[in-house]
């Protein structure tokens, strides 16, 4: 459905909707065209634009590394915890009182994508009769009955309670995660009704069908939910680290890279918290997710509306607990080299789709009476805004900004700023390759080792050089799906969810 129909109120409430849609796209397209035409009749400015989006850019490399870092440092000490015990130890008697509900809406995944999920979650170390599967297929695909009814005959003993269910699309909703997980969840909340169990003792968590949780997931989310004072607790996510390490080496090369680049990302993002959002795999209570009233049934982009709703609802009292633990998924895999990167890029595009939740931000956000201040609307706005400008721009000003100044206004090069200009920008670029040693070191450290015909010389030498072209790639493989989404959003041409071959 076209967001900007349902928008609520005349027709004057649907363009101002509209407006707001139009506006990444608008402000990308700007700066990306603005230095052909300020190249000619106001060459300084751009210069000047030029060198101070190149530091910026600097600044937030080495910001990304620093924090990627420690990160990973807190990543390896949680590997060593035994939050069971912690729980014993400090809530002996409340943590006994929560259920584990984990609710996977899936569609053409079969047996083997489901699997190892199911296996990670009977590991992760909890009490079976506390945990509760929810298994939720869609109707136009029978087939997922089938084999969500196997699931549950072969976890029946694994899990205290088993939930097999179909979701059929209504009228209005639109094909996908969110419309699924919304009939799920009420699902889950009617059940836990029946049962007698009291939804605020309920942790849900919105699980990708391959999406395999850490041993230690379960018991450190109760731990870290408790951990909070109890007016809190039906307002905080608690939020891991979402990946596609599996099958990492069986992808593109090309696409590992932009895998491991996003692990680190939402790594460093626990550091830098007014950048930190919910994201793919989170977790709550059942009392927060009635609250928000669920997931919205019309939407692609799920988890930043999760995090809109929870703001507005809330306010100040609206948490993210970082949980550090890889939650692992699988990266797109085609049937060669070329599908694989344009499965890859339909992908991106999806999530850079993300775009179009700016403008229910400004309509509900600052339109509307919120529990959240305007201040922290506009901060989070600002954000979003943000990062989806940086998505296009990040590598595109530092790598051809200056050629397109000089191409265009030669002249340039005569003042004193024209021949300082190149030789700054190149004492910045070689000082941000330096990050790139331990983004290697990095991924030595996150992925798997690789299969021994992945691990030859040239694979080594290979797996060097994508990180010096990583720039490149990630124009790519990034910046222009990014920015097809959001030219896709200013012209009204609305993005269908595509489920993606994970056979």
């Amino acid at each position: 459905m076209d967001s900007s129909k349902k928008a609520n109120g005349s027709k004057w409430a649907r363009f101002v909707y509209r407006l707001f849609e139009i506006l990444p796209g608008a402000l990308t397209w700007s700066v990306l065209i603005a230095p052909f035409i300020l190249s000619i009749f106001a060459p300084r400015v751009v210069a000047y634009f030029i060198l101070v989006y190149t530091c910026y850019w600097v600044v937030q490399s080495f910001l990304y590394v620093r924090n990627a870092v420690r990160g990973y440092a807190v990543m390896q000490k949680w590997l060593h915890i035994d939050w069971n015990d912690r729980l014993a130890q400090e809530f002996p008697d409340v943590s006994r009182e929560y259920y584990y509900a984990t609710l996977i809406p899936f569609a053409k995944e079969t047996e083997r994508v489901l699997v190892p999920t199911l296996d990670s979650i009977v590991a992760s170390r909890y009490p079976v009769d506390r945990k509760i599967l929810i298994l939720s297929s869609e109707a136009k695909l029978p087939e997922g009955k089938l084999v969500a009814k196997k699931m549950a005959e072969k976890y029946a003993k694994d899990f205290g309670k088993v939930i097999v269910i179909e979701h059929v699309l209504k009228e209005g909703e639109m094909v996908g995660k969110s419309s699924n997980e919304n009939f799920a969840g009420r699902v889950l909340l009617e059940r836990c009704k029946e049962w007698g169990i009291t939804p605020s003792k309920v942790l849900v968590t919105s699980n990708d069908a391959d999406m395999s949780i850490a041993k230690g997931y379960i018991p450190a989310c109760v731990y870290w939910l408790l951990k909070q004072p109890e007016k809190y607790r039906n307002s905080t996510v608690l939020q891991p680290i979402p990946t596609d390490h599996k099958n990492i080496w069986d992808t593109s090369p090309l696409v590992s890279i932009k895998v491991l680049l996003g692990t680190l990302w939402r790594t460093a993002v626990y550091f830098m918290p007014s950048m930190l959002t919910v994201y793919a795999n989170y977790t709550m209570t059942l009392e927060m997710l009635c609250q928000i009233d669920f997931w919205d049934p019309d939407i692609i982009q799920e988890d930043i509306r999760v995090h809109s709703k929870a703001l507005f609802k809330f306010g100040s009292d609206f948490k993210i607990v970082p949980i550090y633990y890889v939650i692992e998924g699988e990266p797109v895999i085609g049937k060669n080299a070329v599908d694989t990167l344009w499965l890859h890029y339909k992908q991106v595009r999806r999530w850079a789709w993300g775009a179009a939740e700016i403008a229910y931000i400004v309509t509900q956000g600052l339109f509307k009476k919120t529990k959240a201040s305007k201040f922290q609307i506009l901060v989070f706005l600002f954000m979003n805004i943000r990062a989806h400008l940086d998505w296009v721009i990040i590598s595109y000003v530092p790598l051809a900004g200056s050629t397109i100044l000089f191409t265009l206004n030669p002249q340039i090069k005569l003042e004193t700023l024209g021949r300082n200009l190149p030789v700054i920008l190149s004492r910045l670029l070689t000082a941000a390759t330096v990050f790139l040693f331990l983004f290697v070191l990095l991924e030595y450290k996150l992925f798997p080792t690789p299969p021994k015909n992945k691990n030859s010389f040239a694979h080594k030498a290979f797996r060097l050089i994508k990180w010096v072209l990583s720039p490149y790639i990630g124009v790519f493989l990034s910046s222009i799906p990014a920015l097809h989404a959001q030219t896709m959003l200013m012209f009204n041409k609305r993005l269908a969810y595509v489920v993606y071959r994970k056979e």
